[in-house]
């Protein structure tokens, strides 16, 4: 769940990151501690994570996206 804020104190714009519109990651079981860094030579926030899939043997392994809003990861 991601929101925004001005001050720290009064927060809006909840939404939900969808981290299962990748291919890769359409049967993760679980996705683990999502993290944020603002790229300022992209001008983009680079999200990275973990996850499993439920349907193969392969350990946790880490993914990353950009986003400029949250809502849309490339």
């Amino acid at each position: 769940v991601v929101w925004d804020s001005e001050n720290l104190t009064e927060w809006k714009n909840e939404r939900i990151i969808d981290f299962i519109q990748f291919e890769s990651t359409k049967k993760a079981n679980r996705v683990w501690a999502p993290e944020v860094i603002f790229d300022k030579a992209k001008g983009e926030y680079l999200i990275y994570w973990t996850h499993n899939n439920a349907d193969d043997d392969l350990d946790t392994i880490p993914w990353y996206a950009y986003s400029k809003d949250f809502t849309t990861l490339k």
